[in-house]
């Protein structure tokens, strides 16, 4: 009799859990979650989400594998400052890269590497959507397309002067495609760094002309600064980007900065 009493009590009990379960896969609706790497094609892009888009290609500027640590700890790489760690393993990999002494498993070499490829998807997604969407004003499109195409010239910058010649990839990754890409030549890589500030420049309003909720965005001032300080860095460096010389950078560097005071 107790054997029947616990077998009839442990069935009402797996049928309440059976109902319970029934109830709540009926009354649940799930998310649809594809696509995955892209804006659903099916979805109008509006200008709230274009702009939505374009702050996320700022996101990866704030990660503690950039501008939120390790970037500013190149100072000490460089040698002008030193680590103020507590002790024993703490600040290590940054000694290590200031000795030059780096192996495949620091962290500040492997991060800093990976970081702005991120920020680069984020604004592969963006050009993309930028050049085939149909519902935006044309104000926003020029402003987040030319946002994106400072944004991925910078993420490129970075990783050029930190790594040499690195891989190009200026469309979105494609699930299933091979993620195996050679590095590009560094000339072609500072091309198309040049290339995307100087489209960037002539799409982005000047910074006097944004309102004040909109200031830290990029500006037609911001290509001129960094594209100078490209043409500074290549002129240093002995390399001819479109046919380029020395002399033709440092005059390029003059005449940008020159035109970045008479925007105020």
């Amino acid at each position: 009799m107790k054997i029947n009493h616990i077998f009839q009590r442990s069935m009402r009990m797996a049928a309440a859990v059976a109902a319970a379960l029934t109830m709540t896969f009926q009354s649940c609706d799930f998310l649809e979650r594809q696509p995955y790497d892209k804006v659903d094609p099916t979805v109008e892009v509006t200008d709230d989400i274009a702009l939505a888009m374009a702050n996320a290609c700022y996101r990866t500027l704030q990660s503690s594998n950039m501008y939120n640590q390790r970037l500013w700890c190149l100072d000490i790489v460089a040698g002008n400052s030193n680590v103020g760690a507590g002790g024993g393993t703490d600040g290590l990999e940054t000694v290590q890269a200031a000795n030059f002494t780096t192996l495949s498993d620091n962290g500040m070499a492997l991060y800093m590497w990976r970081s702005p490829w991120v920020g680069i998807g984020q604004c592969n997604i963006l050009i993309q959507s930028m050049e085939t969407a149909e519902g935006l004003t044309e104000a926003i499109r020029n402003q987040c397309l030319g946002e994106a195409l400072f944004l991925r010239a910078h993420y490129y910058f970075v990783l050029v002067r930190l790594y040499g010649a690195v891989p190009t990839r200026l469309t979105p990754y494609e699930p299933g495609t091979s993620t195996a890409i050679a590095r590009d030549a560094i000339e072609n890589n500072y091309k198309n760094i040049i290339s995307d500030l100087q489209r960037a420049a002539e799409l982005l309003p000047m910074k006097q002309e944004y309102a004040p909720a909109d200031l830290g965005r990029a500006t037609k001032d911001a290509c001129y600064t960094e594209l100078a300080n490209v043409y500074l860095t290549l002129a240093g460096h002995n390399l001819s980007i479109n046919g380029m010389s020395n002399e033709d950078y440092y005059k390029a560097v003059v005449d940008l900065c020159t035109d970045v005071e008479n925007m105020g």
